[in-house]
């Protein structure tokens, strides 16, 4: 097993993937507790990876998809405008190196270009920030933009669920916001249940 960890950076995600799932799966044969907890660790952050590198692909072929977003640049367009037009079609990272460089060199700005996806990516948000140990407050901000994205689209039922599956947290979280009738009136509701 420690061959395999230490072979990661020359594989793509996909062969990572199945030799860490493979060596998670016999976990029950090693001894050694810091092993274990490294290939546990290690397979976490290469399932966070998959799920992050899913989305931002799958955004970036929604936004080449558009009719607005045309991939081919216009007839006479200058080569700035050509690297600018590819730029917006590329994935954000192409490969899982990538990613594991701007989360070691920006976690928050990984984050936050989740949370700007289209539909937003609250969830993968949510485990990389908790994986990272990322400061609370930003916990705070992806669950808020969760609820305003939902309110937003007028999804009040979801957002209501939201809002009590958080408990006593949405509190905090809606407090400094008050964006809308809605959440004025669960923190009035909150309040007056806890007294």
């Amino acid at each position: 097993m420690n061959q395999v960890l230490q072979w990661l950076p020359l594989w793509s995600l996909d062969q990572c993937l199945s030799l860490l799932r493979l060596c998670h799966s016999s976990l029950g044969a090693i001894k050694d507790p810091e092993l274990i907890q490294q290939v546990t660790e290690t397979y976490k952050r290469f399932k966070l990876y998959d799920d992050v590198l899913r989305a931002t692909n799958n955004a970036s072929q929604k936004d080449s998809a558009t009719p607005s977003t045309s991939t081919s640049p216009p007839a006479g367009a200058s080569e700035a405008e050509k690297a600018e037009l590819k730029k917006k079609t590329q994935p954000k990272w192409p490969q899982w190196k990538d990613l594991e460089d701007a989360c070691r060199a920006d976690p928050v700005a990984v984050v936050r270009h989740l949370l700007s996806l289209e539909p937003g990516q609250f969830e993968i948000a949510k485990t990389l920030t908790e994986q990272m140990e990322l400061p609370k407050n930003l916990l705070k901000e992806i669950e808020m933009r969760h609820l305003e994205d939902l309110l937003s689209k007028g999804d009040t039922i979801t957002a209501f669920r939201k809002l009590e599956e958080l408990g006593i947290k949405a509190i905090d979280i809606a407090e400094g916001k008050h964006k809308s009738q809605f959440l004025f009136y669960f923190i009035y509701l909150k309040k007056t249940s806890i007294k």
